[in-house]
């Protein structure tokens, strides 16, 4: 009898502890706590309540769920590279960095799923139709101005998820070694018909003058002596 009274008190000892290790769990679970640039989405019962944070608040266990974290601060993000097509048909390879905030996290939660993954991926199928449009000479030429034109691009597509583009940076434009190579002979090419051509004028300055100077040896013998 001894032996099952401790045993008993054992169980009953290890049930408090479960009990207790439990309430605390759910105590924890209740206490949220959003850094300064975080908003967190609440849902209860599947029904969207607002966002909370930054700082303290608390939560019903069971029937609030945190379905989203949102990040407030200037998010960095690499345009996928890939190989696109010029409207002159040449392939070049654009590497690009994309600036943007979420201005209301609300929109950024209830208007889009995968608010990061959307603007990736919009960002790569909007540059790839910008480059279509331009002939690879413009695109290396005016990088500003076809980053600008993505960025108003993406503004206009962002807008309704509470998004705001900050900046668009073309930060390289690559073409094949073979293509390269060609376009460097080419610049040489126009340099060297430049060259060419003022060497000409030059000359045919120089001719000119001999020519009136023969005039003027011919007309005054002193001259010539």
């Amino acid at each position: 009898r001894m032996e099952m009274a401790e045993s008993s008190e054992f169980l009953l000892l290890v049930l408090w502890i479960v009990l207790l290790l439990t309430l605390l769990s759910a105590a924890a679970s209740m206490v949220k706590v959003p850094k300064e640039w975080e908003r967190m989405a609440v849902l209860r019962l599947g029904k969207f309540q607002g966002m909370r944070g930054p700082g303290l608040f608390f939560r019903a266990p069971l029937i609030d769920q945190i379905a989203y974290t949102i990040d407030m601060r200037t998010i960095v993000a690499d345009i996928p590279k890939q190989k696109m097509l010029t409207r002159d048909n040449i392939p070049a390879t654009i590497d690009a960095i994309l600036y943007y905030k979420v201005e209301d996290p609300e929109k950024a939660v209830l208007a889009v799923d995968k608010y990061k993954d959307a603007i990736s991926l919009g960002a790569a199928t909007l540059l790839r139709d910008v480059v279509g449009r331009r002939d690879l000479d413009d695109l290396l030429q005016k990088r500003e101005e076809v980053a600008e034109e993505l960025k108003s691009n993406l503004d206009a597509m962002s807008e309704p998820w509470g998004v705001d583009i900050l900046n668009v940076e073309i930060s390289d434009i690559s073409i094949s070694t073979t293509l390269e190579d060609a376009m460097t002979r080419e610049a040489s090419a126009v340099r060297e018909r430049r060259a060419r051509t003022q060497l000409a004028l030059a000359e045919k300055e120089i001719a000119s003058t001999l020519v009136d100077a023969a005039k003027t040896y011919e007309k005054d013998p002193v001259a010539l002596e």
